[in-house]
Parts: structure tokens; C-alpha cells; sequence
């Protein structure tokens, strides 16, 4: 088991996962998002209503389309500032994190399972369904 571990860490560290995969499944954006924001939704519905910043950590989110629109989202309908923060074993996804959200303010290369991150620092986490060994998406294009 801790060899499969260490293999699949190595996948992503050194970037072979985003040489393999170089859009990251980007076209399967609007249709997770239509799946998140209901449950944005009624997460919202549960915080203090005096609430304006949530911070918000993607782990192992890719290009970071998901976190974007998660961010957007919640800033246009509820009128919340959004702490956008990335955690990823790959430098690379890090970088297209950074490329798609220039308001990230913590891009951090660690294993969740030890992170550096303070408890308690993170109001929502968002995490990807998990890798997939396929070439082509497995999600409709439409909801």
C-alpha cells in the first residue's frame, strides 16, 4: 500500500499527471459547477447571517475553474468576500491555479493529510472527484 501511495504522489508532483492530461478535463466545468451550487446554496443557509469572508481551500483542483466559479458565485449572489486558497502536490496545477485565480492567496504544495494550514482556517474545502486514468471525460457536457 505505501508503494501504490508513493507512486500515485509521484504522479502529481512530477507534473506526469499534467503532461498526460494538459487540459485537465476543463469541459467538465459548467456541469460540476451546476452540481455544486445547490449545495452552496444550503451551505449558505447555515452560516452566521453577519458572515462577509468565507475562505475557501480547493484541494488538488487543477486548473482551478472550479474554484473560480465556486468564488464568483458566492461573491455575486451573496455578496461575500471570498480568501481563495489552493492545495496541490503538483507545482504545475499550482501555477494554472494562480493563472486562472490572481486573487489566490495561499497556493500551498502539500499533502492534505499534512498540511500547514492552521485549524479552523477554512470555512468551505472543495475537492475534485477523484484522478481519472481515462483520456476522455466520463461527465455529460450538459446537466
Amino acid at each position: 500500500m505505501e508503494e501504490h501511495n508513493e507512486q500515485v504522489k509521484s504522479l502529481y508532483t512530477s507534473d506526469e499527471y499534467l503532461a498526460k492530461f494538459p487540459e485537465l478535463f476543463q469541459e467538465d466545468t459548467p456541469w460540476k459547477l451546476s452540481k455544486i451550487f445547490p449545495v452552496l446554496d444550503q451551505w449558505f443557509g447555515t452560516l452566521d447571517a453577519d458572515l462577509k469572508e468565507v475562505s475557501i481551500l480547493d484541494v488538488g483542483g487543477g486548473a482551478g475553474l472550479i474554484l473560480k466559479g465556486i468564488s464568483s458565485y458566492l461573491e455575486d449572489r451573496y455578496s461575500l468576500t471570498v480568501r481563495k486558497q489552493a492545495l496541490d502536490l503538483s507545482p504545475g496545477m499550482l501555477e494554472r491555479q494562480k493563472k486562472n485565480n490572481p486573487d489566490l492567496v495561499q497556493a500551498l504544495q502539500e499533502d492534505i493529510a499534512h498540511t500547514s494550514l492552521a485549524n479552523k482556517s477554512i470555512c468551505l474545502l472543495y475537492t475534485s472527484p477523484s484522478p481519472r486514468d481515462l483520456s476522455t471525460s466520463r461527465m455529460p457536457s450538459s446537466a
